[in-house]
């Protein structure tokens, strides 16, 4: 694996006898954007759009830091997407991002289309 950095802590004790400790620190893996069914939201003509909770999640070690960005512009500093009462400038393209300082990852695209908007 790239990015990833061991330590071998080895001790002795009184009498003596040695124990060693290996860490391992890495960036993140197996990541996972739940829920993973649906990335698109078309809410244009409705009324009053209910938009779900999106949870990023990686394994890191030291634990990772999450970001998400809409249109490429910082917008939370979580791993969670929750967007209460949905209005007209809440449409675009929204990114997790994490990373630890062993490594990143950029998840896949929410798309958020309202009130006659494309993007």
């Amino acid at each position: 694996m790239k990015n990833i950095r061991r330590e071998v802590d080895v001790a002795r004790d009184y009498l003596n006898q040695y124990t060693a400790g290996i860490v391992c620190n890495y960036g993140p893996k197996n990541p996972a954007l739940i829920p993973r069914n649906k990335l698109t939201f078309d809410f244009r003509g409705n009324e009053n759009p209910v938009f779900p909770l999106f949870r990023c999640t990686a394994e890191c070690d030291p634990t990772c830091t999450y970001i998400w960005y809409k249109n490429k512009k910082f917008f939370a500093n979580a791993n969670v997407l929750q967007i209460q009462n949905l209005a007209p400038q809440d449409h675009g393209k929204y990114h997790c991002y994490a990373f630890n300082a062993h490594g990143n990852y950029t998840f896949q695209a929410v798309d958020i289309i309202m009130f006659g908007k494309n993007l």
